[in-house]
């Protein structure tokens, strides 16, 4: 009995990161797209205030919001950067987010010039 309950939880858990709830708006942060240079974000600061977030997704108050992420890019599967450089600045993204809505934020490493490199919502639901 015990383990059926506990396989009923982690598939609903694989299922539900990408639902919002009606009153929250949900951020997705997994993304898995590594040749359109499109990777997941570790999100630590939102609004100013540290965060320990879950890996997946959160809830988030609808509003604006500034968000501040780290990324692990493999790039081996992307076209090469311009530059050599192991670590990367990246810029926080301002979003605006409304209940019952999820959006799925990601790190673009696309472009040539890792100055351009940014967190991104590529996908809202």
């Amino acid at each position: 009995m015990m383990k059926k309950i506990i396989l009923l939880l982690a598939s609903s858990m694989l299922i539900a990161p990408t639902l919002a709830d009606e009153k929250m708006a949900r951020i997705v942060t997994s993304v898995n797209k590594p040749l359109d240079c499109l990777f997941s974000v570790d999100v630590y600061n939102i609004n100013g205030k540290r965060v320990i977030k879950t890996p997946l997704a959160f809830n988030i108050e609808p509003g604006k919001h500034i968000i501040k992420a780290r990324a692990t890019a493999d790039l081996r599967l992307c076209k090469p950067a311009i530059s050599n450089a192991k670590t990367v600045s990246i810029p926080p993204l301002r979003i605006e987010v409304e209940a019952g809505k999820s959006y799925f934020i990601g790190f673009n490493a696309s472009d040539d010039n890792r100055r351009d490199w940014k967190l991104e919502v590529w996908k809202v639901e």
